[in-house]
């Protein structure tokens, strides 16, 4: 598990736009725990989920953990986000999981169905 990196798509991005977290740290199944990984846009969304108590959209999350040589990976449609701080947060892979290929596209990752 050490050669996998997990990406997730903002709940606000409309177009196939996954944003790099980190590499992998399994903590259990389908749970994974970051540390100092939430980048500012992810933290702006937090922080406005909290603001409008909207909680419910933590749950909505596009998640890619994919294979870092091959480019390989799954792409879980429903995943949970918790954060326990604004830069530290777990995540719970869920929903659909579809397979494919991610593509590193300038400072996003791009997913593509096979």
């Amino acid at each position: 598990m050490s050669n996998y990196m997990l990406a997730v798509k903002l709940v606000s991005e409309k177009e196939n736009k996954f944003v790099l977290i980190g590499k992998v740290v399994p903590q259990s199944e389908n749970k994974y725990y970051f540390y100092n990984n939430c980048n500012g846009e992810l933290a702006s969304e937090f922080l406005h989920f909290y603001r409008y108590n909207e909680l419910e959209k933590f749950s909505m999350y596009e998640c890619l953990l994919f294979e870092i040589t091959s480019g390989s990976g799954t792409c879980y449609k429903q995943s949970t986000l918790i954060p326990s701080s604004l830069n530290d947060f777990s995540v719970v892979l869920g929903g659909e999981e579809v397979k494919g290929k991610v593509e590193q596209i300038e400072d996003y990752f791009q997913f593509t169905p096979l």
